[in-house]
């Protein structure tokens, strides 16, 4: 059986978060290591939409990536191929469509987040 993608792998996680068989801490770590065999080059030539996941994943407490983003980032890893621009403005426009104020309020608690805002531009 091949090797699973980068990309699977990823969905595979998510879908044990979502389901609360892992922690954010344990999302984190993996999008890190993730990111990094990305980096070394072992992803398919233009996957940008598992770049796009896991720039965010590997700056999950920065950025207040919680359980509730879960649905938005496996829609931006099931864009098909040729969709990209589509699929990015549709992360983009849900990311805008967060509210950080409740965010913050939410993860005040949670000493695993940044208390500092996340950037949003």
């Amino acid at each position: 059986m091949p090797a699973k993608t980068i990309r699977e792998q990823l969905t595979e996680m998510l879908l044990k978060w979502r389901d609360g068989a892992i922690t954010e801490r344990d999302v984190h770590e993996a999008a890190e290591d993730l990111f990094e065999r990305l980096e070394r080059g072992s992803r398919p030539s233009g996957d940008e939409m598992t770049q796009e996941a896991l720039v965010h994943l590997d700056a999950l407490p920065q950025q207040w990536i919680t359980v509730d983003n879960v649905p938005a980032i496996i829609k931006l890893l099931q864009t098909p191929s040729g969709e990209e621009a589509l699929g990015l403005g549709e992360w983009g426009a849900y990311c805008d469509s967060i509210d950080f104020r409740k965010r913050a309020q939410q993860l005040a608690a949670n000493p695993y987040y940044s208390k500092s805002w996340p950037y949003t531009g």
